[in-house]
């Protein structure tokens, strides 16, 4: 049995450069440039594979240039040497052996027929019969440039990992930031230790204009990335945060690149909800319709009533408040206060099983009744002249006061506030006067 070698062959990798451990590069076009010593079929020219899901590429069994055939002498090996090229999207080109260069008359293939012999600096030399070239990876550098810092909703500065594509990736760092004094102007201050000193200066005289002050640090970033459309994503560092995925087109490497601002979401309790009037004749749980076309109450005050600062919200033209707020509990309950001039009850608002996001929440509405209003006047005497300065009761049982008002000037009307029950009022019945003074007051008229 005589056993005989097979064609050579070549393989290895295409990864990035700067993260090893990123994205792989599969389904890339990987050439291979062969230079013959003869004239040859311009096909046998170049040979194209595509890498595999891991990235990884195989030339096998690689044609061979033989020398001339000649009796008793072994057959020799003169052709081709080689070259292999990658390139793919948002990439510089690379090459192996690393400073190969074809001559010209590689690539002038218009003389079909004429003999080819083109040159070739630092490739491959013509591989023998059973060689094998393995491991001949490639390290790709990105041909694009990504800057910027990332921010809270709040402007603070978030520490975050950065990733294009899977395939490139960076973290930010600290970085304090500075800007012009602006129209501020300095004085030398004559120090005898420590040298001239600048200080604010109103006068204007020996001033210094435009001194680079600190403002303020940020979390910085920049990096090569490969160009094109690319998927970024934000990473905080702080759990805290929400990831942030965008995208959009990477422009290649130039002198004057553009910082991006990334502003990323913590998760916190995020709550919307609408302030309306209870519909007066509904019942007290309301149709979709009937929520849905609740008439809102704008200027509202609502307190969210959490120990510590209370939240203060007003609810705007469309009655909708919203409070966003850190906080561990995830019941709540909001005090809500009509506008002054408004003809409603003070009404609370509950809601139960609230968790942190990074996106608002709509809940249902929260609704104030319309409250009915009485006006009397305070006399005393039979001449019944008008009483100021006294205090006005009404009692609903059980020594509870539900509103009450103070007369502050002569002739003045009181308005007293009552709770509209299911589809009828309460009226004044035997309201409970409490003078100040000794003096006799009559009931309310």
């Amino acid at each position: 049995m005589m056993l005989y070698p097979d064609n050579p062959r070549i393989a290895g990798k295409v990864q990035d450069a700067i993260n090893i451990e990123g994205k792989t590069m599969s389904n890339v076009k990987v050439v291979m440039i062969n230079a013959y010593t003869q004239s040859v079929d311009p096909s046998k020219l170049f040979t194209t594979v595509l890498t595999d899901e891991n990235g990884r590429y195989e030339f096998n069994d690689l044609p061979l240039e033989k020398g001339e055939f000649k009796v008793g002498e072994v057959v020799s090996i003169i052709g081709p040497t080689r070259t292999i090229v990658v390139q793919p999207n948002g990439y510089k080109a690379a090459v192996l052996p690393a400073g190969a260069q074809q001559s010209d008359s590689l690539w002038n293939l218009g003389n079909k027929g004429k003999k080819i012999v083109p040159t070739c600096t630092s490739c491959y030399p013509p591989l023998k019969f059973g060689q094998q070239l393995l491991n001949q990876d490639f390290f790709l550098t990105p041909d694009g440039f990504l800057s910027g810092y990332v921010v809270d909703e709040n402007n603070n500065p978030v520490k975050a990992d950065i990733d294009v594509d899977g395939y490139t990736k960076t973290s930010t760092k600290f970085q304090f930031t500075y800007g012009s004094s602006g129209n501020m102007t300095y004085r030398r201050v004559s120090n005898n230790k420590r040298g001239p000193l600048n200080a604010p200066n109103n006068s204007g005289n020996n001033s210094i204009t435009n001194i680079v002050v600190p403002t303020g640090t940020r979390e910085y970033f920049s990096m090569a990335a490969p160009s094109g459309k690319r998927k970024v994503t934000v990473s905080p560092v702080d759990k805290a945060y929400a990831l942030k995925d965008t995208t959009f087109v990477i422009k290649k490497e130039d002198n004057n690149p553009v910082e991006i601002k990334f502003v990323v979401t913590r998760s916190q309790k995020r709550i919307r909800f609408k302030v309306a009037e209870f519909p007066l004749l509904s019942v007290s749980r309301l149709t979709v319709h009937e929520a849905e076309n609740a008439k809102p109450i704008a200027g509202a005050s609502v307190q969210l009533d959490i120990p510590g600062k209370p939240i203060i919200q007003m609810s705007d033209k469309d009655g909708y408040v919203t409070f966003i707020f850190d906080n561990s509990a995830s019941d709540f309950e909001f005090i809500i206060t009509p506008p002054e001039n408004a003809n409603y009850e003070t009404g609370n608002y509950k809601l139960t099983g609230v968790k942190n996001t990074t996106t608002i929440t709509t809940y249902n509405n929260a609704y104030l009744k319309k409250a009915a209003t009485i006006t009397g006047t305070v006399t005393l005497g039979a001449d019944k002249k008008a009483l100021s300065g006294a205090k006005v009761y009404i009692e609903t049982g059980n020594g509870k006061v539900l509103k009450q008002q103070q007369a502050v000037m002569e002739n003045m009307y009181l308005k007293v506030f009552l709770l509209h029950r299911k589809k009828k009022q309460f009226g004044l019945v035997n309201p409970v006067l409490r003078p100040t003074s000794s003096a006799r007051i009559k009931k309310l008229h």
